[in-house]
């Protein structure tokens, strides 16, 4: 089993060695097999053989790394504005969106900082080194969004649109969040929902509008930006 195994390990990094410009999905192809790999491992073969699979992991993972950030530039920086009411699925897209994008697009999440002017502060850092941000609050009316208009980037919305009793769900669900109790969540949700004014599908402010109903959707509108990264 080891040895048919380690031959498949080499088959990829041999094959990964013949492109000289490897892909950035190249290289998150090759950790996700490296990934698939080292979870059908037999244990009792031995930490050597864990060790040279767990490296190799790394390395797949630093490589798709660098080539994202060898693609990111000033050009292709942006804002997204993220729109919805607490549990509507904003604080999972831009966690999952700047995991898989190894920090190209950084989330700034306004619970975790306490204020909006802590967030103003974090996203100016945050372009000043070439990021882009994702704005992780309820933004819920044209007051709250106009504030990200203002830093010169291009900014793209993207609304969470569910229903509020879902939304009061979720929030009764979660444990230990730093603003909205579980037990308090659905006066929280149904007053932020009277006010909720979500910006119009073609707003000029924005260049692209996104409506997520869905995990699905919102896996593949990730993935979408992670692909910009690549083509640009």
């Amino acid at each position: 089993m080891k040895l048919v195994e380690s031959t498949l390990l080499l088959c990829v990094c041999w094959l990964s060695a013949l492109s000289p410009h490897p892909t950035t999905r190249n290289s998150i192809s090759n950790l996700n097999k490296h990934q698939a790999m080292s979870m059908n491992t037999n244990h009792d073969d031995g930490g050597d053989w864990v060790d040279v699979v767990t490296t190799k992991r790394k390395g797949a993972q630093i490589q798709a790394q660098k080539q994202l950030s060898s693609n990111s530039n000033s050009n292709s920086q942006c804002i997204l504005v993220l729109v919805g009411l607490p549990g509507s699925g904003k604080s999972y897209f831009a966690s999952k969106l700047e995991k898989e994008s190894f920090s190209q697009y950084v989330r700034v999440n306004q619970d975790a900082l306490g204020t909006r002017k802590k967030c103003e502060t974090a996203c100016r850092q945050a372009l000043s080194r070439g990021k882009s941000v994702i704005i992780d609050r309820c933004n819920f009316d044209a007051t709250q969004r106009e504030h990200w208009l203002k830093f010169g980037v291009p900014c793209e919305c993207i609304v969470f649109n569910y229903d509020k009793e879902l939304c009061i769900r979720r929030c009764k669900e979660r444990r230990n969040h730093e603003t909205i109790d579980s037990r308090n969540a659905a006066g929280v949700v149904r007053g932020m929902a009277k006010g909720f004014r979500p910006p119009l599908p073609h707003s000029p402010q924005y260049q692209r509008h996104v409506t997520i109903t869905s995990f699905r959707k919102s896996n593949e509108i990730v993935q979408s930006y992670i692909d910009r990264i690549s083509r640009d």
